[in-house]
């Protein structure tokens, strides 16, 4: 051949590499199988990217090329499996994937195979078994938390809720009380003071208007059910009784944070987070518009407009409305764009995603604030919730026209935004970031490069 045929404009051309089945899969058969699995009914829960590595693997264990899917799904074995997972962690070893993308895999071999049991196309159930690094520890409750639960799962005294507030209780009150051969709180030695500096903690922040009284209520009414369970077991002796002054009932709850919290709780996501700039977009967004988590999981690409710094927001409980967002927090939507429009990977028209491309769900913005929050915080009761009653709050308290607040806040009754009028109309605190999140993160950055894993 003549070498000069090879050349272009004085550069060499690459040698186009032979197609091989059996090592570059068949993008289109995948894609024409996988549609007919979801013709069958049922959901497929599996990335295609993923699954494609997934079924290469498959073809290349079993000899049996990719035009033949179905033959190669038919032979699946837990030696397979097995040799799947060690080829994930041969790559991981070598640091071709990281822990998340690991995980991920797996997870997503293991959906495909449970949608393929289900549906009968294979006879025998299957699953990948995660290696020890991706074994963690499930979080239990302490022993005596987790007897109070079974209490008033068998007393029917809303569990959840009371359960929730009892947890608070317990993580204020054991580094107070000593511990035994096992670290349990021996609550035995829980006297009656230590129950009222409990309340004198739930006043002060009561005072500093980050709770209102009608919350302290159902936090104490928790308090006095864990009490009774503890006299029910002999723990303890003494009967306790909500204080008249901090007794108030309500039907809603309105807690509120100020901006040296939601700040902590920000750098800790600049520390910590491997998706920075989304991240703290979503959480911005949460305290810029006072929105709930559903209306930024649903807000779709076309739905921003960059140049106009707006985004329409949706829920079926408030409808649509277009809201603008301010300089600062628009700065970091733009930085997640850029770095998002840098991975081709991540399609769809969802703006915020999840790594491997799906669209972010509620509960995923919830595990945002479950992952980031310190003890502190946690005791602050941080989430999305307790933002949006601090942007409606203080939207009153700058003296905006009540119906615009009703409006931005998507209350499709006026009842709903008068509850929060009666905060008081000394404390005027702006509705705007005192700091550059650009900043913080770039400081954030080279402070602590290391990212969570999870």
């Amino acid at each position: 051949m003549n070498h000069n045929k090879r050349k272009e404009n004085g550069f060499p051309q690459k040698k186009k590499r032979k197609y091989n089945e059996s090592k570059y899969l068949d993008i289109v058969n995948v894609i024409m199988y996988l549609n007919h699995l979801e013709s069958l009914g049922g959901r497929l829960l599996v990335s295609k990217g993923y699954l494609q590595l997934y079924l290469r693997f498959l073809s290349e264990h079993t000899k049996i090329n990719t035009t033949n899917i179905p033959l190669i799904v038919k032979s699946i074995t837990d030696e397979i499996h097995i040799a799947y997972r060690n080829y994930l962690m041969d790559r991981f070893n070598k640091n071709e994937i990281n822990r998340v993308t690991l995980r991920r895999y797996l997870k997503a071999a293991n959906n495909f195979v449970q949608f393929l049991f289900d549906n009968k196309i294979i006879l025998h159930k299957l699953k990948i078994e995660p290696p020890n690094i991706l074994r963690t520890k499930v979080r239990k409750l302490p022993p005596i938390l987790e007897l109070f639960n079974k209490y008033l799962d068998e007393s029917s005294l809303y569990p959840t809720v009371l359960l929730k507030h009892a947890k608070v209780f317990y993580e204020y009150i054991s580094p107070l009380l000593p511990k035994d051969e096992f670290n349990n709180v021996q609550f035995e030695y829980l006297s009656k003071q230590q129950v009222l500096l409990y309340e004198d903690y739930l006043s002060k922040r009561i005072l500093n208007e980050e709770i209102i009284k009608p919350t302290a209520t159902r936090m104490l009414t928790a308090v006095k059910h864990f009490l009774v369970f503890l006299q029910i077991q002999k723990v303890i002796s003494f009967k306790y009784e909500i204080p008249l002054y901090l007794r108030k009932n309500s039907k809603r709850s309105n807690e509120y944070i100020n901006q040296a919290k939601i700040q902590h709780f920000l750098e800790t996501i600049v520390r910590r987070s491997q998706n920075v700039y989304r991240d703290l977009s979503i959480i911005l967004l949460l305290v810029d518009l006072g929105c709930r988590p559903i209306e930024i999981s649903s807000i779709k690409i076309q739905d921003v407009s960059f140049t106009e710094s707006t985004v329409l927001l949706f829920s079926k409980k408030s409808g649509q409305r277009k809201m603008k967002i301010s300089d600062s927090v628009m700065g970091v939507l733009r930085q997640y764009w850029d770095e998002r429009k840098k991975r081709d990977y991540l399609e769809g028209t969802s703006l915020f995603v999840n790594p491997d491309g799906t669209p972010i769900k509620a509960s995923n913005i919830s595990n945002i604030f479950t992952r980031y929050r310190s003890p502190e915080d946690k005791l602050n009761n941080i989430n999305a919730k307790s933002l949006r009653h601090t942007y409606i709050t203080n939207a009153l308290d700058n003296g905006n026209d009540f119906n615009k607040v009703s409006k931005a806040a998507g209350h499709k009754q006026w009842v709903s935004t008068l509850y929060y009028v009666y905060r008081s109309k000394n404390r005027m605190i702006k509705n705007t970031l005192p700091f550059d999140p650009l900043q913080m993160i770039k400081g954030g950055q080279n402070a602590n490069p290391e990212r969570a894993q999870d």
